[in-house]
């Protein structure tokens, strides 16, 4: 039997925190294991559009994807914008994330559910 990245559950150990502001050329960076450019990463279109993506290997099982953005307008601080990831149809883990939804509170903030 094989093991490699594709076979994994996607985890994401790190991911942008901040949004800087509206306009081209936002990032969203997402760090794990089990990801890879395929990775499904729902932008809802009221926070923007994706224009470019990039996928960087750091091991055999884990790299960077790095998500570039126009960005309409920055999410309402009063509610959080969901971003879900999945690779395959599997949703993301880690910290902070459930149900694969990375909670986006005014800008790339997560936010934990208690």
């Amino acid at each position: 039997m094989s093991h490699n990245s594709g076979a994994l559950v996607p985890y994401i150990t790190e991911y942008t925190t901040a949004l800087s502001t509206a306009g081209a050329g936002q990032s969203l960076v997402i760090q794990g294991f089990g990801l890879g450019l395929s990775a499904v990463v729902d932008i809802p279109s009221a926070l923007g559009v994706e224009t470019a993506r990039a996928f960087t290997k750091t091991s055999a099982t884990a790299g960077t994807l790095t998500i570039t953005l126009t960005v309409s307008t920055l999410p309402d601080p009063s509610g959080p914008v969901s971003i879900a990831v999945s690779m395959g149809g599997v949703p993301a883990q880690g910290p902070n994330v459930t149900a694969g939804a990375i909670a986006v509170w005014h800008g790339f903030t997560p936010r934990s559910e208690e």
